[in-house]
């Protein structure tokens, strides 16, 4: 029964899409930029592309805020001149964590739709969240070299540890990064009296204290992987990854003198930071304006390059946060893609989108916030409509039937066969956690009697076999993901992809496992001891599991 479970579960997953050939008739938009929010990017075109009464593609380039300016810088240039449609250039949108100057030959909207905080991590033995704080021009003197040991004085007045001395290893990224701008922006803010001629850029730090064949790093998932894996090293990292790791954060001194974590629960008496709290109506007036008619308003196509959230004050404000800004053009000479660039980013804006920023580790807009930068959106053509329930839109209003089915209306009531399964899945392994978690309380409740060890085995033993259900389940899920969900030719939902699962010998669509109380066996004398000479023990015959279904690199 066990083996047929874990078959019909991998088999369940292992449904791969047959590529569909493009006719021409796709539209596609692409976009380039920063990994911040590529998760977020990608759960929403996945979203989109399965809703769309007609096919589309969308893509994004995780590929950091300096390419991903570069990218826009020669879009900008050359784009119209490819091909002549305006969208031979890659990309028709950009993203980075920080605000460029405006464009008067190339106009261009700046579209904030999150919040990021980036924080200082570091590895040293025995030294954890709650444990270490450091003031701003103590962090700015370790990144530009200043300092370089761990027992330098200056690290011992600040968080009260003695650290031996060991070469501090500086975690950097090497490419152009808004992590790095972020913090060069902090330490010119926190630091005025020894940076106030820093040039605060994208660009990776210099000097000779650095090592970059072995602390340099391209990434996000680099950076996190390179502090975890070096003692006495230090790095930073967008705040939600950075803790997922379980890395050690260092406690940062904001502008109203409160030592800030981002980490709830306020470890070590240090305070948990509000990150959104760093909006204030102080800071909107930073942003640029433009006034019409009497009336002044956010100019979303203005200079953005001097608007940052770096040092702010605040009761519990993060003092090294950033937007994530969307860059779309104020016009496209091919109105399907303004069209389509302008359905996604209101997409990313809709409460829906923004209620799940956080499960990306970021922090979503204030709802008026939120509205005001979609209502900057309103020049472009808008091409596209959103069906939000039966006959509604986004708002509630109702829709005319000839809406709801037009090929350019993007509708929930469309979505993906995988979608589906994969709820279930997920209801799957919620309930083989709550089984793991029963048995672990069951197991550290147990008093040492002569037939605790056999206890002890059985329901360690029990645990691991429920993990590694768990463990199969989810590599289902994410093979399920790369079959099912954006088919291998344009990326769009199985709706637009014809399908060749294989023919399973039994009717199986879904198991469901159903957990069971634990009862304790009864007592048993124990077996005389194993002789070590004995050999090992035969396991026991399993049935053998169906070899999974091929995936290419795209899939893996």
């Amino acid at each position: 029964m066990l083996a047929a479970t874990v078959a019909a579960l991998a088999l369940a997953t292992g449904v791969d899409a047959t590529p569909t050939k493009q006719n021409g008739n796709v539209l596609q938009i692409r976009g380039s930029g920063t990994t911040n929010p590529s998760k977020l990017f990608w759960w929403a075109m996945d979203k989109l592309e399965e809703r769309a009464g007609s096919p589309v593609r969308m893509t994004y380039r995780s590929v950091g805020s300096g390419t991903g300016q570069a990218d826009w810088a020669d879009y900008n240039k050359i784009g119209n001149a490819i091909g002549g449609t305006g969208t031979g250039g890659d990309p028709d949108f950009a993203s980075t964590d920080y605000g460029l100057p405006a464009d008067t030959a190339n106009p261009f909207l700046q579209i904030p739709f999150q919040i990021g905080a980036v924080s200082v991590f570091v590895n040293l033995p025995g030294v954890k969240t709650g444990d270490i704080k450091l003031s701003g021009c103590t962090v700015a003197k370790i990144f530009s070299g200043a300092i370089t040991s761990w027992d330098d004085a200056a690290i011992k007045a600040d968080s009260g540890l003695t650290l031996p001395a060991q070469t501090i290893k500086v975690v950097y990224r090497t490419n152009g990064s808004s992590s790095t701008f972020g913090v060069k922006g902090y330490m010119k803010a926190a630091c005025p009296a020894d940076f106030s001629t820093l040039n605060v850029t994208a660009a990776a730090f210099q000097g000779s204290h650095l090592n970059p064949g072995q602390y340099g790093v391209t990434g996000s998932d680099e950076m996190r992987k390179k502090i975890g894996a070096n003692e006495y090293s230090i790095g930073y990292i967008d705040a939600g990854h950075g803790h997922k790791d379980d890395l050690t954060e260092v406690a940062l001194k904001n502008t109203n003198g409160q030592w800030v974590v981002t980490k709830s629960g306020n470890p070590g008496g240090f305070v948990t930071a509000d990150i959104p709290a760093v909006v204030t109506s102080t800071l909107k007036t930073t942003f640029p304006n433009v006034t019409v008619a009497g009336t002044t308003t956010t100019d979303y196509a203005g200079d953005w390059s001097d608007v940052n959230l770096f040092n702010k004050a605040g009761d519990k404000v993060w003092p090294i946060c950033a937007f994530t800004y969307m860059h779309i053009r104020t016009s496209y000479t091919d109105t399907d893609t303004g069209g389509l660039v302008r359905a996604f980013a209101e997409f990313v804006l809709e409460s829906e989108t923004q209620a799940i920023v956080k499960d990306f580790y970021f922090y979503p807009l204030e709802s008026s916030f939120a509205a005001e930068a979609k209502a900057a959106l309103s020049g472009l053509p808008l091409k596209w409509k959103f069906e939000d329930a039966t006959g509604k839109d986004a708002g509630g209003a109702a829709i005319t039937r000839a809406a709801t089915n037009d090929p350019k209306t993007f509708s929930k009531r469309r979505s993906n066969y995988a979608d589906y399964e994969r709820e279930l899945l997920t209801a799957d392994i919620a309930a083989l956690q709550a089984s793991v978690a029963a048995l672990e309380t069951k197991l550290a409740g147990m008093k040492t009697t002569n037939d605790s060890s056999d206890k002890s085995a059985l329901a360690l033993g029990a645990v691991a076999f429920v993990s590694a259900i768990i463990a199969n389940i989810i590599g289902g899920i994410a093979l399920r993901r790369g079959g099912g969900g954006r088919s291998n030719s344009y990326g769009g939902g199985a709706s637009y992809a014809a399908s060749v699962a294989p023919t399973p010998s039994y009717d199986a669509r879904r198991v469901t496992v159903t957990p069971t109380a634990y009862t304790e066996p009864a007592p048993v004398s124990s077996p005389a001891p194993m002789s070590y000479s004995a050999g090992p023990v035969a396991s026991p015959a399993v049935g053998a599991l169906p070899s999974p279904t091929a995936y290419g690199e795209e899939n893996a």
